[in-house]
């Protein structure tokens, strides 16, 4: 073999491993804790009218699923759910957990859509849906 054969071989394999080595996982942008506040958002409830949801804090805490390259696990203050990252794009699977809603034990379903804006920032659509009905709540979610 000419030794320029062999120098052309292995510019090759080393433009491939060079290339290869930028490959990221969207995923770990979204890792770690993040956090907002909740507001001026309301439920039209069946038989019972708008409900305005009260400003609460949300906690959400992402880590990579290692079954699958395409989800993360989402941890609540509540319960864990999953969510699918495309790109800075989030897709949060609906979970349900119980609250207590001014006394009264209710099943709250939490999903939604938000989109990376900084290293720092998620802002995020949530649909609550709660005793048959249905709101889209608008957060901003910040790294800590």
């Amino acid at each position: 073999m000419k030794m320029s054969s062999l120098f052309k071989i292995l510019s090759l394999v080393l433009i491939v491993g060079f290339c290869s080595c930028g490959d990221t996982d969207p995923r770990e942008q979204f890792i770690g804790t993040w956090e907002g506040t909740l507001s001026g958002c309301s439920i039209d409830i069946p038989f019972i009218g708008a409900f305005d949801v009260p400003d609460f804090p949300v906690s959400m805490s992402f880590s990579l699923d290692g079954n699958d390259d395409t989800m993360v696990i989402v941890s609540f203050d509540m319960n864990d759910g999953s969510a699918t990252i495309s790109d800075k794009t989030i897709m949060l699977a609906p979970v349900t957990t119980p609250i207590d809603a001014m006394g009264i034990p209710v099943d709250l379903t939490i999903s939604g859509m938000g989109v990376l804006t900084s290293d720092t920032e998620i802002d995020m659509d949530l649909t609550l849906s709660v005793l048959g009905g249905t709101s889209e709540c608008p957060i901003t979610l910040t790294k800590i």
